[in-house]
């Protein structure tokens, strides 16, 4: 219902179809490739509970680090990344040590990115140049 509403009402959103739709399709199949091989790497069969254990452990606490790794090898924007780090910033205890590990992770994959900045979302460059125009106000009003 808010969808519609919003784009009658105030304003119709310019989405990337890269960041939106492609990047985490793609993450998602390359994690679960990657995760999927190394639970079966590790698990050595029926009553090896420790194999399982670990193949478990390395799933739960290995799924967001690798997902945002690999999300920002395909490309995040330097926008994108402020805000996410912004965003970061914002999680409380005891949470925030998990979102600084994923800012690390996203940071690192977009860092050795061949993609980083190539797909920067239409709404990021709107509100960036926004952003800009109301800044320059502010500072002559000063």
């Amino acid at each position: 219902m808010a969808w519609p509403l919003m784009v009658r009402f105030v304003i119709s959103p310019s989405l990337s179809v890269w960041q939106t739709l492609v990047n985490p399709a793609l993450t998602a199949i390359i994690s679960y490739i990657v995760l999927r091989s190394s639970a079966l790497a590790l698990w050595g069969g029926p009553g090896h509970v420790l194999s399982a254990f670990v193949a478990v452990i390395l799933c739960l606490f290995g799924a967001l680090p690798l997902y945002l790794f690999v999300s920002g090898l395909l490309g995040w924007d330097d926008r994108a990344m402020e805000e996410f780090s912004d965003a970061v910033d914002l999680v409380p205890y005891p949470f925030g040590a998990l979102a600084r590990l994923a800012r690390y992770a996203a940071q690192s994959g977009a860092a050795l990115s061949p993609l980083h900045g190539r797909f920067v979302g239409q709404l990021v460059r709107e509100a960036a140049a926004e952003a800009d125009a109301l800044t320059a106000v502010k500072a002559e009003l000063q």
